[in-house]
């Protein structure tokens, strides 16, 4: 929608309440300022047409065997209820409450020990990636 159209639309929504303002002018130029800011904001989360479609970008890397034995041998260097939650929640992908109901604690305990667990997992998996590239 062009800056002109949606402060056309936005002034005909509010017509009553700008006519008996009476200030017509100052209100519709206030309004187009806003909707062109808007705009300008939005501008980049727009989707664009394109005459090719893209190849689609995979968002997980490719998962090969030297980096499958270093998560294994992170995960094993993780704490005991760390690793009951983070297996089944991302190895498994199971949900949040079928986690929960799994190892039977509640939903706010498998996201907390979810956050706590990547966090150390992405630590381990750093030094030992490291270790393995320096040999």
């Amino acid at each position: 929608m062009r800056p002109k159209q949606g402060t056309l639309m936005k002034l005909y929504a509010s017509w009553g309440r700008v006519r008996r303002d009476g200030n017509v002018e100052a209100y519709a130029r206030t309004i187009l300022t806003r909707v062109f800011i808007d705009q300008y904001r939005k501008r980049s989360w727009r989707e664009e047409p394109t005459e090719e479609v893209p190849e689609p970008v995979s968002a997980e890397p490719p998962v090969t065997p030297e980096l499958r034995l270093v998560m294994q041998a992170a995960l094993m260097e993780l704490p005991p209820r760390y690793r009951a939650v983070l297996v089944p929640r991302f190895w498994e992908d199971w949900s949040v409450e079928q986690t929960a109901e799994a190892l039977r604690v509640t939903p706010g305990t498998v996201k907390s020990q979810s956050a706590r667990g990547l966090v150390r997992l992405r630590g381990l998996v750093e030094g030992l990636a490291g270790e393995t590239s320096g040999r």
